[in-house]
């Protein structure tokens, strides 16, 4: 059975700063353009509630062997996710800094808290499973 989450999307046209290595966007950002699938959600709040950020890209397909790095987290969103809804074919590593450096979790299954990564991550790679 699905679990609800209430959230309100993060605003449309919001772009992640990515290293030249991988590709991503929030959802809704250009909107003529096709649609990437999802990766991950990052949620402000524990259990999935609060503001969202979808992150899309092509790291988890089959043909997708390069990782989407998030050097920096985008305005407003370092040190805030508390919960990380993850896809199935994909490995999420979190950081406590930008550019993949300090402390690490990783991740490959959904997390409704992040126990001591609460309101810590800075930056993020995504990889297929």
């Amino acid at each position: 059975m699905p679990r609800s989450r209430p959230a309100t999307l993060a605003a449309a046209g919001l772009a992640l700063a990515l290293a030249a290595t991988g590709t991503a966007s929030a959802a809704g950002a250009g909107s003529g353009a096709p649609r990437m699938p999802l990766l991950a959600t990052l949620y402000e709040h524990d259990h999935y509630r609060g503001e969202a950020m979808p992150i899309r890209g092509f790291s988890c397909t089959p043909d997708g062997d390069t990782p989407v790095e998030v050097d920096r987290m985008p305005d407003g969103w370092n040190d805030r996710v508390s919960s990380i809804d993850v896809e199935v074919r994909c490995d999420l590593f979190s950081y406590e800094h930008e550019n993949q450096t300090g402390r690490s979790l990783r991740l490959r299954w959904d997390m409704p808290t992040l126990g001591g990564f609460n309101d810590r991550i800075s930056s993020l790679r995504i990889l297929p499973n």
